[in-house]
């Protein structure tokens, strides 16, 4: 039996969906600020894997991190992909 009412979990969710879509808004915003762009968006809008990816920044694809986080997010100059895919 749950402990809460069907009512109460699909407000939740419904707000943690709208949290989520805020989260992804923002980061659109910033991406287009600052012209970077993570490596999960990345491999995904191009369609490639992470051992592709990999290969690209061992050919000498820029890569963007963090010196202060403890995070190994990668990030990469949207127009820094495009020089490189134009490029081979």
């Amino acid at each position: 039996m749950g402990t809460f009412s069907v009512e109460f979990e699909q407000g939740l969710l419904d707000k943690v969906d709208e949290l989520a879509q805020k989260k992804l808004e923002l980061e659109r915003q910033l991406q287009n600020k600052t012209g970077l762009i993570s490596a999960k968006v990345l491999k995904e809008e191009l369609g490639i894997t992470g051992t592709t990816l990999g290969n690209w920044i061992k050919a000498d694809l820029k890569v963007y991190q963090s010196p202060f986080e403890s995070s190994k997010k990668q990030y990469f100059r949207v127009s820094d992909v495009i020089n490189f895919l134009s490029v081979r």
